[in-house]
């Protein structure tokens, strides 16, 4: 086919300059054919299998090259089932064209990388085996990166900052119920040590954000402390949610 090399080309003259670990290409296309509107959802989908399960999928059917595509060392083609080469990262990138000249591109990243350059080996809010039956969160720190690379820096301690959602059927109920939960970590406060109040402020973000009914009615208030949080309560500022439908367009 006559885009495959230009494609090709374009990828390894945008990617595949100065790299340390090869550029893996592959097609969803060698699998389920043409699929029109759909092949761009189907490579989505082929693309965070891989990355999830850390295999690159083999073009299926692949035995010799077109001659036009680039024969590169750090430009290759699985043949079979690939272990991810590297294990700091792992990133995808997925182009789709369309039909009538339009194309899309999309990139996908492991969560675990993403986490890891910005909070260093620990994820942040993982539990570490021993505390799950006490579900206390492991304190993060903040590690700096530059172009996706980790730089060796030692960690630094920081405080996470929280999203905690009150909703209420009327504008009255956000200031009850902000009232209402100031009081009562107000009362937590001083029953609660350094660890207590990480627990405390975890398992009430949750139950709020998570667990409590949705109304048109409510207000945002993102804290790092109980104390941070009571100052923010004192001052709700509801806001109602557009009782219009919601519509979708894709553009």
């Amino acid at each position: 086919p006559v885009g495959d090399p230009l494609e090709v080309q374009a990828i390894s003259a945008a990617l595949g300059m100065s790299r340390d670990s090869p550029l893996y290409v592959g097609s969803v296309k060698s699998v389920v054919g043409h699929l029109e509107g759909g092949a761009g959802m189907a490579g989505l989908i082929s693309a965070t299998m891989a990355v999830e399960s850390k295999t690159i999928p083999p073009v299926a059917g692949l035995q010799t090259l077109n001659p036009r595509i680039p024969q590169r060392p750090d430009l290759k083609f699985a043949k079979e089932a690939t272990p991810w080469p590297r294990e700091d990262v792992r990133r995808a990138s997925i182009n789709s064209f369309g039909f009538g000249g339009t194309n899309a591109h999309v990139l996908l990243e492991d969560v675990e990388g993403f986490f890891s350059d910005l909070f260093g080996q620990q994820l942040p809010g993982a539990l570490q085996l021993s505390e799950v039956t006490s579900k206390a969160l492991v304190p993060s720190a903040m590690k700096s990166a530059v172009n996706g690379i980790p730089a060796d820096q030692p960690p630094k301690e920081s405080s996470v900052n929280r999203l905690f959602v009150i909703s209420a059927f009327d504008e009255a109920g956000i200031q009850r119920n902000a009232a209402s939960l100031a009081s009562h970590l107000e009362s937590m406060r001083a029953i609660t040590g350094s660890d207590g109040e990480e627990r405390l402020l975890n398992d009430l973000c949750h139950t709020l954000n998570e667990k409590r009914t949705r109304f048109d009615w409510r207000s945002y208030h993102v804290a790092d402390s109980i104390d941070s949080l009571r100052n923010s309560l004192q001052n709700p500022r509801p806001i109602r949610q557009s009782p219009a439908e919601k519509v979708v367009r894709f553009i």
